[in-house]
């Protein structure tokens, strides 16, 4: 019982993580531009301590460049989560093993959303559906597949390495 629900937990999260993307991407224009200010004025804060000094031009200018940076950060970030997940759920609920499975399904499931967000967005007031976004959320996923492929691959490893110190075998230099 105990391992079978292990086992759907990273679809679980997956199907949630995809339903937060969904409820972001359907946040008009306005609203998804007051989630992102407060991370752009962080970043202001942080990297441009001369804000104040600059005319209201520069100002405007500095702090929009600053949210559309953000922004697209957070398109990266947010399908290298989705990737992540994706990936886990192939291996550990679906059992998928080697790289075909473990990294093409996983990315193609991740882009497919993120084509389906975009369009999903051009529905949205304010928003836009936006080829640019599909290849840097694509991209982020990807980013997510590939790490986990590696934590897998590196974990693999370091179990034979194991198994072999275990059998009396030294390990190969």
């Amino acid at each position: 019982m105990k391992k079978s629900l292990f086992r759907c937990l990273p679809v679980v999260a997956a199907i949630l993580w995809a339903a937060v993307i969904f409820l972001w991407s359907a946040e008009p224009a306005p609203e998804s531009s007051a989630t992102s200010d407060p991370f752009a004025d962080a970043y202001i804060a942080l990297f441009h301590p001369e804000y104040d000094s600059l005319s209201p031009a520069e100002q405007f200018e500095l702090h929009e460049w600053a949210s559309h940076v953000v922004r697209k950060a957070a398109h990266f970030t947010v399908y290298g989560v989705l990737g992540v997940l994706s990936a886990l759920s192939c291996r550990l609920s679906l059992g998928f093993r080697g790289a075909p499975l473990t990294v093409f399904y996983p990315f193609a499931l991740s882009a497919l959303y993120a084509v389906s967000d975009e369009i999903h967005q051009f529905f949205v007031p304010g928003r836009a559906c936006q080829l640019r976004d599909i290849l840097l959320d694509s991209s982020g996923a990807l980013l997510g597949v590939l790490f986990t492929a590696g934590i897998f691959s590196l974990a693999a490893r370091s179990a034979g390495k194991r198994r072999q110190n275990r059998d009396g075998f030294s390990p190969a230099s």
